[in-house]
């Protein structure tokens, strides 16, 4: 049973394989239709060919927030994987997914590890399944594919593979 109209596209792909790109570019092009997008993308800052650092990219009003970086800081207490992560700026990404109701387009970079644990940014993305009516762009790796696909059962979903979408 359908409850509302969303439609869920997942951007599918491994580590560093364009996912984010690729999300941008959805994004670019659903404004060029005067379409209204909003959520937020996770930009990775390249230095010597790793990530160390990650940017929480508001595509409603262009603001960064420090999201995660391979270095401790008081303002970063999680430490997940290799990268410490603020809380504050989860906050801040949940929050823009429950205030995005009236956009046609919204975009979460990425459902990752923490989400499917309950943490991150699963609150907003949770709120999305139960209230958002629009394209629900969605940018995973292919190992939480199942999972996801399982979240979204009472949707019909597409799959785009990033890694042969865009290289970069």
């Amino acid at each position: 049973m359908i409850k509302h109209r969303l439609s869920p596209v997942l951007v599918v792909g491994h580590k560093n394989s364009g996912k984010t790109a690729y999300l941008e570019i959805l994004a670019q092009k659903a404004r060029g239709k005067g379409l209204q997008v909003a959520g937020f993308l996770s930009r990775g800052q390249w230095q010597d060919n790793e990530k160390p650092v990650y940017h929480l990219a508001d595509l409603g009003n262009n603001r960064q927030y420090l999201l995660a970086s391979e270095t401790p800081h008081a303002s970063r207490p999680f430490f997940y994987g290799r990268y410490y992560f603020s809380p504050r700026v989860f906050d801040i990404g949940n929050r823009i997914l429950r205030e995005c109701s009236v956009a046609d387009v919204v975009v979460l970079d990425e459902f990752g590890p923490l989400e499917r644990a309950g943490k991150g940014f699963r609150e907003g993305f949770d709120h999305i399944l139960n209230n958002f009516q629009g394209v629900f762009l969605l940018a995973v790796r292919p190992s939480l594919v199942p999972f996801v696909m399982k979240q979204l059962s009472e949707f019909r979903q597409d799959l785009l593979e990033s890694d042969t979408l865009v290289k970069g």
